[in-house]
């Protein structure tokens, strides 16, 4: 399973906006004993991804007049009855055995409702609970609830798994399941609902993988009342599905008898115009038993075309079972950032802001986080792991590079200093990206600072997309997924940075204060270091550095000094031969050098 380009969108922005959920989705959800369909329910849904439907853009985003304060703030009448439906047979509705009077504890509501005005609530930074200012509410009188929360699903994920379909005992064990949902799964819709709703929708990619579950599920259905079916009668595709299947039946060996039978009764009805929809599948029944090929056995495979262009996802995306919980439960409360802390957005530490991320998510990848935040009472300088300046981070993206548009953001940007939760060490950009990687698994890392000042903005400016944060330091990534113990993230940042490695660059990053706090990539620089220490300009730079070091003002150089030298002598063990005594410089060797180069 993959997450989509919309979703990643969304969330790039929400990250720092605070804002996933902005749309209320008003759906019916049952059945009562006289078939009538009633109990709305309200789901919830980021418009960002909804409007890649162009049925849903033309709603949310023409002419609304549902998106007005008050519509968003009016509770739900519970007690509503569906005028017209249009498939009151839909499996996907829950069946009341009796009348009872809806409840707010009715399994499937939860009490949080970001669109309805309960009073003043006070929360903490680190419990911030996404609020929507402001949003749009669009009520479908024709799609059942469990069908819908699928479908919104499908849109975040590309993923969809089908209920079984075609018997009574499927459709009463259905019932009990979706009466009482998990929080980590969307209750199985029927294929025949999801189908009926990629119709309405025109979603083709979605609308054949229902046909390809009907398909497969031909065998274990009653194929003579699904034939005669309201629902087989209204598309095409379906219809033709269960004729071949019928007439496959029809000429068998152990059921044909019983259902020939059942197919005389079912003309019957017809003939008296109780089936009047069912003239399609009978002229079809006609037409496949007259015709010059016969009735033979089929596999009812189904080929499709294949997946268009349009069709994309983001390459690297891989979405842990965190995030699939975290979007089921927004899906159902309203909620998806529901933590809120603030980070450095400039080296001097002067300017904070506010960043946003999931709870369920962050626990799910690591318990670290919240030993990382402090309290900032006013404007008290912030301080380091590695020392007290901020500006060791040499590498650190603060977004002073490129210029970015001021967001909207919600109320909490007013929260009192003296409760703000700051995450003392990392940018609002690393962190930005690394909430991003927790979600989707993709990160895109800019060139060192030590490649080229220019190159790097320039790289950082041709990148910056909607779809991922821009480009981040891989050496500021790899100090927050080292505090935090993302392991998989160490690699990937201390690889990038491997890769950007040069014999014009590598001494600079040994010498920094980035290497000397962080002890893989110490070792990762040096060991490139002295094992080609034959370059002209790396001996004069090392020999620079030194001279540097000794006037006292860059103390944390002198676990770099030490490990190359040890690194040095151990090459040089394995490269010494009895026989033959090679030349070739080495660190130690220039070390030891009688060069009186004094200052």
């Amino acid at each position: 399973m993959v997450v989509t380009t919309a979703l990643c969108e969304a969330l790039n922005q929400g990250i720092s906006s605070g804002t996933f959920i902005d749309t209320k989705i008003i759906l019916y959800s049952r059945r009562d004993p006289s078939g009538r369909v009633c109990r709305p329910k309200a789901l919830y849904a980021n418009s960002h991804v909804l409007k890649t439907i162009p049925y849903f853009g033309d709603l949310l985003f023409g002419d609304f007049a549902e998106s007005q304060s008050k519509a968003f703030k009016d509770a739900i009448d519970e007690e509503e009855i569906a005028e017209d439906y249009g498939y009151v047979s839909d499996s996907d509705l829950e069946d009341d055995e009796e009348e009872k009077a809806p409840s707010a504890a009715e399994p499937g509501l939860h009490p949080f409702d970001p669109f309805v005005t309960t009073g003043e609530e006070k929360t903490t930074p680190e419990d911030f609970k996404e609020r929507v200012q402001k949003g749009k509410v669009v009520k479908i009188p024709d799609m059942a609830f469990i069908t819908f929360q699928a479908f919104l699903m499908y849109l975040y994920t590309d993923a969809i798994t089908f209920a079984p379909f075609g018997s009574e005992e499927n459709r009463r064990s259905r019932n009990a399941e979706m009466g009482d949902p998990s929080d980590v799964e969307i209750p199985q819709p029927s294929p025949k609902s999801i189908y009926r709703l990629a119709d309405k929708y025109d979603v083709p990619a979605l609308k054949r993988r229902a046909l390809d579950c009907v398909n497969d599920q031909l065998a274990n259905c009653d194929i003579v009342e699904e034939s005669f079916s309201k629902f087989a009668s209204q598309y095409d595709e379906i219809r033709n599905l269960y004729i071949e299947r019928l007439a496959f039946d029809w000429m068998g060996d152990s059921t044909a008898e019983h259902t020939r039978a059942r197919v005389k009764t079912k003309i019957k009805n017809f003939a008296k115009g109780d089936l009047e929809h069912a003239t399609e599948m009978l002229s079809g029944l006609w037409e496949i038993a007259n015709r010059d090929e016969g009735v033979g056995a089929r596999s009812f495979s189904l080929s499709y075309p294949v997946e268009s262009a349009d069709d994309v996802y983001l390459a690297e995306g891989q979405y842990s079972p965190s995030v699939n919980e975290a979007l089921i439960k927004s899906i159902r409360r309203g909620v998806f950032f529901d933590r809120m802390y603030w980070a450095r957005k400039s080296k001097a530490g002067d300017m904070l802001k506010p960043i946003y991320f999931s709870s369920t998510t962050m626990d799910a990848r690591t318990q670290l986080l919240k030993e990382l935040v402090k309290s900032l009472k006013g404007r008290n300088p912030l301080t380091n792991d590695l020392g007290g300046n901020v500006n060791i981070e040499s590498d650190c993206d603060c977004d002073g590079d490129v210029p970015e548009a001021e967001d909207e953001s919600p109320s909490t940007r007013e929260e009192n200093e003296e409760t703000r939760a700051v995450l003392i060490t990392g940018s609002f950009s690393a962190w930005r990206s690394l909430f991003f990687y927790c979600y989707t698994g993709a990160i895109l890392f800019a060139p060192l600072r030590s490649q080229g000042g220019d190159s790097r903005l320039n790289y950082i400016r041709q990148n910056t997309i909607a779809t991922v944060p821009p480009p981040c330091s891989p050496k500021s990534i790899y100090v927050l997924a080292n505090l935090l113990g993302i392991r998989p993230l160490c690699d990937k940042a201390l690889a990038d940075i491997k890769s950007k490695l040069t014999p014009e660059n590598v001494v600079g990053e040994v010498f920094s204060w980035v290497a000397a706090g962080q002890k893989a990539i110490m070792e990762m620089q040096c060991d490139l270091l002295v094992s080609d220490f034959k370059d002209p300009m790396t001996i004069a730079l090392v020999k620079e550095n030194i001279k540097h070091i000794s006037h006292g003002s860059f103390p944390h150089c002198a676990g770099a000094l030490h490990l190359g030298l040890e690194k040095a002598f151990e090459l040089q063990k394995k490269k010494r031969q009895p026989s033959c005594v090679s030349r070739e410089i080495s660190l130690a060797e220039f070390l030891d050098d009688d060069d009186d180069d004094d200052d």
